[in-house]
């Protein structure tokens, strides 16, 4: 008994199988190139061993059926990948065979020009009965005429020729541009990965527009803080030790043109850690839709006194001529008929200095009117247009330092209120400690807070942010004196008035003069360029020292001692406080 019943059976099964595997390869063999497979030596005498070969070689057919299907789907795709260029490549065509038919169908509506062959009018024929000198001056005549319209002509040839020239140079760059613009993704993309590796170095990549949890609100200020904002956040993913920025909205106190904006933004700058962790400047920038300007107000907070009082003359002249109290906005003249003036007063005491509407985008003029020539101040007369070189990193970083400076001017007042110097004189070069001390150190209290002050002389012109009032005594001695701390300290050097708080005659005036002079002239030079933040407590030491050799000389001449006086102003002080 076979595995597939009787032998009949078996017979009949075999020849069918073997009818359809010669069907298979016969239309299989011009395809897929398929041979006859070998005879065997031996004939296969079990019918099991026939099914197993025929279906070997189905399998063999199956499996190059499969690759050849395969390398048609592979050709496939590239054809359609081939077939959308050409097709994208068609639009292109497409597009430009429309414009140059709209060119053509524009110079075809334009008319030609005609010319005519003779436009010239000429002279009549000379009579029959003319003599000849006649008949010359007919002829002279015509060919003048003549010679006239081919000038005439000459000239409209060349006007034609210039405006061929232009065309063609013209088409010539819209050429040019044409192939720039079809270049243009591919330099965008070289671009792209020049500076892909400069920007993994700085670790600038796309999360400085989407990281920061702020950016979803800096979309609700006006354009000048956006601007502002934008550059703030930029900054502070490089240098996020230096720069902090907030985002604050507040009601509007401020009625009329002085109105500002709801929303503000707050920077805060650190100081360091060589001043004092937690120290920082915040400055507030504020945006008046009306006069379309920014005003700033600042003041110097740290963790023990986080709302302290905001000081409207902190940043003053922080570049050269910048004193806010003008609108950089010059369309703000023509308010009020004309008369409009900014009011600091009026504005809350925020101050529209230039660098901060340049810093926020708006336009500003150059002015010099606020303080003409400040010869205290040292800047050069090239200083005028500094408005070209204001970049937010500079402007960082002087407010940064204005705040260092700051600080250690606030140090320096707290030390001589106590009637104790800040510092060694041997530490600012002097030789000997001197022997006059400090009586007195307060500060004066101005008339009016928002006046201007001012130490008035020939040679210095120097807007005073405060101003201090001195006494120091050496023996029988005492000299009292006014001192005037700039906005711009130690740019602006403070300006020292003396004065003799006693009726002493055998003191000249001249003497005192050139103390005085020696003192407002004393710089730090040298090594001592790196502390030039204690520029205060040197010329207070140079004072002492004068005062010192003052009192020798009284000592050495034997003078007498003189009662107390009256106290006698110079006349240069009559201006001091007003």
């Amino acid at each position: 008994m076979t595995p597939f019943g009787s032998t009949a059976d078996s017979q009949a099964a075999l020849a069918t199988v073997h009818d359809s595997l010669s069907k298979v390869r016969e239309a299989l063999r011009d395809c897929i190139s398929l041979q006859p497979p070998p005879v065997p030596s031996a004939p296969i005498r079990r019918p099991s061993q026939k099914i197993l070969a025929y279906t070997v070689m189905a399998k063999v057919a199956h499996d190059a059926i499969i690759r050849k299907v395969d390398s048609a789907r592979r050709n496939s795709q590239a054809d359609i990948a081939m077939l959308q260029k050409l097709r994208q490549r068609s639009a292109c065509l497409g597009y430009e065979r429309m414009l140059l038919e709209r060119q053509i169908d524009a110079q075809r509506a334009v008319k030609a020009p005609t010319v005519d062959k003779v436009s010239v009018k000429l002279p009549h024929p000379a009579p029959q009965n003319a003599s000849e000198e006649e008949s010359m001056d007919v002829h002279i005549d015509t060919i003048k005429a003549l010679c006239a319209e081919l000038q005439k002509r000459q000239r409209v040839r060349d006007e034609v020729d210039g405006l061929v020239k232009r065309t063609k140079r013209k088409r010539d760059q819209l050429v040019t541009m044409k192939d720039d613009l079809r270049s243009l993704p591919r330099a965008v993309a070289t671009l792209r990965n020049a500076i892909e590796p400069v920007r993994k170095l700085l670790k600038v990549g796309e999360e400085l527009a989407a990281s920061p949890p702020e950016l979803a609100q800096i979309r609700l200020l006006p354009v000048p803080l956006y601007v502002l904002t934008r550059e703030a956040f930029a900054f502070r993913t490089m240098f996020p030790k230096i720069l902090n920025i907030s985002l604050l909205e507040e009601q509007a106190k401020l009625e009329g043109v002085y109105r500002p904006h709801p929303r503000l933004v707050r920077m805060d700058i650190q100081a360091g850690e060589h001043i004092g962790a937690g120290v920082c400047l915040q400055v507030f920038f504020r945006f008046h839709p009306e006069l379309h300007v920014v005003t700033v107000t600042s003041r110097i907070a740290n963790s023990e006194q986080p709302s302290a009082k905001m000081d409207g003359k902190l940043l003053q002249l922080l570049f050269p001529y910048d004193v806010g109290e003008t609108s950089p906005n010059p369309c703000n003249s023509h308010l009020e008929n004309g008369a409009f003036s900014f009011d600091v007063s009026k504005a809350g005491g925020a101050r529209p200095f230039v660098w901060a509407n340049l810093l926020c985008g708006l336009p500003c003029l150059e002015r010099f009117d606020t303080v003409n020539e400040i010869v205290g101040a040292g800047w050069p007369t090239e200083a005028a247009g500094h408005e070209a070189h204001i970049r937010f990193k500079e402007t960082v970083l002087s407010l940064q330092n204005r705040l260092c400076m700051e600080v250690a001017l606030r140090k320096q007042l707290e030390a001589l209120q106590a009637k104790r110097m800040p510092i060694q004189a041997g530490d600012l070069g002097f030789m000997v400690e001197p022997e006059a001390r400090l009586e007195m150190f307060a500060k004066c209290k101005s008339r009016d807070e928002e006046s201007k002050n001012g130490l008035g002389g020939d040679n210095v012109n120097v807007m005073f942010r405060e101003v201090w009032e001195m006494r120091v005594w050496s023996g029988e001695l005492t000299m009292g004196c006014d001192v005037g701390i700039a906005s711009n300290y130690p740019t602006g050097t403070p300006c020292f008035r003396l004065k003799l708080e006693k009726e002493q005659r055998d003191i000249s005036e001249a003497d005192m003069l050139r103390l005085e002079q020696k003192v407002n002239m004393y710089k730090m030079e040298g090594d001592l360029e790196d502390k030039r933040e204690l520029l205060l407590s040197g010329q207070i030491l140079t004072l002492l020292e004068g005062v010192d050799k003052l009192q020798g000389e009284r000592s050495s001449s034997g003078k007498a001692r003189v009662k107390r006086g009256t106290e006698k102003v110079p006349p240069s002080l009559a201006r001091l406080l007003t």
